[in-house]
């Protein structure tokens, strides 16, 4: 017995003298302030603070670059990168977070039709800290276009709004971005197709072709016009190489909290992270993304017990008929609960087309005030309501989201004309 008590302890001991505890503060490198990778980070940060009880400090920084920089020399616990923009030697995925489309974002009246027409502009790429630098980069390269072509390429893309001189930007980030959605809900820029999406894809394999929806920044005029074209990267969590699991656990903890996906649909869930990865996932992450991973220690186990063999394959055949019964019908109730739910939303859009009519007819304040209310509380409910988890996901509750902005703006706009 006294053998087995200094076993125990010693055991104990090991573990506690190699054991790593949570830093004292958690640092989480990010983007500039009013990006998308500044607005999940303060999100995760919140619910990383009240799981470990540490403080963590969102540091603004100029993209995926310096975010990788300071990973690797202990500047940062955290970041969040874009995967398209540079290699992840020494570093480690934690979950992947987003879809980043690429965005030709030119003036309206500058003449520009087609990414060949950048040649010889003032194109706004980023700071040289910045993934979507490396993305502009490389879409250029395939074009034929140097950088030592075009002027203007450190700016930060919002200095379009400031700077008429400035002709374009190319701009890779997630739909929901604050920056680029006022940029692009002003009407005076307009966005290019890269009409060579599938072939770049072959040649850069972490970009994959994708499609903008009609009318996803702006209505009156739409931008876009129409379906349009383009690439998309995906944004990542990560950490250096060597970091504690403790951290891994904990920073997934506060990344799949529920309500997160409603402030940023295209969230990728939980449940598709381990497919939806570019790169291999820190192992910690992969044993919180499927716990159930190692279970196939289990057969080499029975196979083992050869007495009991046969009683035990009655067991898990038994065991694995329920399962699959179990199984089939949660799929067959979350199909029907996600049909359910998908007519709701239509509900929802149709409510929303009404109030569009209504308040094209009305120059009232008063009334405009009520279509504003109607929106709100038509977002509101579908919030509330529509909660599966894979409608979250769907592309058409985000659009839903990006409509009643929209309108909200819209409205707000008119009552501010007519109350003059």
């Amino acid at each position: 017995a006294w053998t087995m008590m200094l076993v125990l302890v010693a055991s104990v001991a090991t573990w506690w003298s190699t054991h790593e505890p949570l830093p004292g503060e958690i640092r989480i490198a990010t983007g500039h302030s009013g990006g998308l990778y500044y607005q999940l980070a303060t999100r995760i940060g919140q619910a990383l603070q009240r799981r470990t009880g540490r403080e963590v400090r969102i540091v603004e920084t100029d993209g995926s670059i310096e975010n990788r920089d300071r990973l690797l020399t202990g500047g940062a616990e955290l970041a969040i990168l874009q995967a398209s923009s540079l290699p992840f030697d020494g570093l480690s995925i934690l979950a992947p977070l987003y879809p980043e489309p690429l965005h030709v974002v030119v003036r309206s009246e500058s003449g520009i039709e087609t990414v060949h027409d950048l040649a010889g502009r003032r194109v706004s790429l980023g700071p040289t800290g910045a993934g979507m630098r490396v993305s502009a980069l490389q879409l250029l390269h395939h074009y034929g276009i140097e950088s030592t072509e075009l002027g203007a390429t450190d700016r930060y893309y919002t200095d379009l709004e400031a700077d008429p001189t400035i002709d374009a930007a190319i701009v890779t980030t997630g739909l929901g971005n604050a920056d680029l959605n006022r940029l692009l809900a002003s009407g005076d820029f307009a966005l290019l197709p890269v009409l060579d999406a599938r072939a770049i894809s072959i040649h850069q394999p972490l970009f994959r072709p994708f499609e903008l929806p009609r009318g996803l920044y702006h209505e009156r005029p739409p931008v876009p016009g129409e379906p349009l074209p383009t690439l998309a990267t995906t944004a990542v969590l990560a950490a250096h190489a060597e970091v504690d699991e403790g951290i891994v656990t904990a920073a997934l903890g506060a990344l799949y909290e529920r309500d997160l996906r409603l402030e940023v649909p295209m969230l990728i869930p939980q449940h598709a992270a381990l497919d939806g990865s570019p790169a291999p996932l820190h192992p910690a992450a992969r044993a919180f993304l499927n716990p159930y991973e190692g279970l196939s220690l289990i057969t080499d186990l029975v196979e083992t017990l050869s007495g009991i063999k046969e009683l035990v394959f009655g067991f898990v055949a038994l065991g694995y008929l329920l399962w699959e019964r179990s199984r089939r019908a949660r799929e067959k109730r979350a199909e029907h609960d996600l049909s359910e739910q998908k007519e709701h939303l239509d509900a929802y859009l149709r409510r929303t087309v009404e109030v569009e009519r209504e308040q094209m007819r009305c120059r009232d304040p008063e009334e405009l005030r009520k279509h504003l209310e109607s929106v709100t509380r038509i977002k509101l409910e579908a919030i509330e309501q529509l909660t599966h988890e894979d409608l979250l996901g769907d592309r058409m509750f985000m659009i839903f989201l990006m409509q009643c902005h929209n309108l909200a703006r819209k409205i707000q706009d008119k009552m501010g004309f007519y109350s003059r």
